[in-house]
């Protein structure tokens, strides 16, 4: 098995290469915006497991609305399967992306209960998108995993993805759980060494 420092670095090839030939999606005023919520819950009784698909669905839906009140396009993909996903990374008419779901800092929970992380994203980048990722699920950090930020490798500026970093998150995001989300950092191009100063996990 590879180690994380060659995985990642692998990644950073593959996302050196596509920005230094200036493979990116639209930019970020004319693309569009992904609104991605799942269908998959934790819950463990049938109606949490609806409450809290409906209450992504309410998320999806509000920030829909913001984004067509200010004249951005944007559409929904709901109950998102892992080709709805990897489809999304890779079409260039989606600048920015917006994941809600379950998941960690590094990784999302799919549908089916199978967990993806930022490497199989990596992969799936044909081209780098010129917007933003806002990982609207959990940040908690990995114990034992390399914490890079889920949607770094289809990011043309790695600064760009936003998430609740080293935070857990309710069903209901309140006022005071939306502030939570943010830049996780400044750099443009992350390092391994980077990465692991900047979000430790456990050893």
């Amino acid at each position: 098995m590879a180690s994380d420092r060659k995985e990642f670095n692998r990644a950073l090839h593959r996302w050196d290469m596509l920005r230094s030939e200036h493979i990116y999606s639209e930019p970020e005023e004319y693309g569009l915006t992904a609104i991605l919520y799942s269908g998959y819950s934790i819950a463990t009784s049938p109606r949490g497991r609806r409450e809290e698909v409906e209450a992504y669905e309410d998320e999806a839906n509000t920030i829909y609305r913001t984004h067509t009140k200010r004249q951005i396009g944007a559409f929904i993909l709901a109950q998102f399967t892992y080709d709805d996903l990897m489809d999304t990374v890779r079409d260039t008419t989606v600048s920015s992306m917006v994941v809600i779901g379950n998941g960690s800092f590094q990784s999302l929970c799919m549908n089916d209960g199978v967990w993806i992380n930022w490497q199989e994203l990596a992969e799936n980048a044909t081209h780098l998108k010129t917007g933003t990722f806002t990982q609207r699920f959990c940040g908690h950090l990995a114990t034992k995993a390399l914490n890079v930020p889920f949607g770094t490798f289809a990011m043309k500026d790695h600064a760009r993805v936003r998430a609740a970093t080293g935070r857990m998150l309710p069903m209901v995001l309140k006022p005071e759980h939306e502030a939570l989300i943010q830049p996780v950092h400044d750099k443009t191009r992350l390092d391994y060494d980077t990465v692991k100063a900047l979000f430790p996990g456990e050893e």
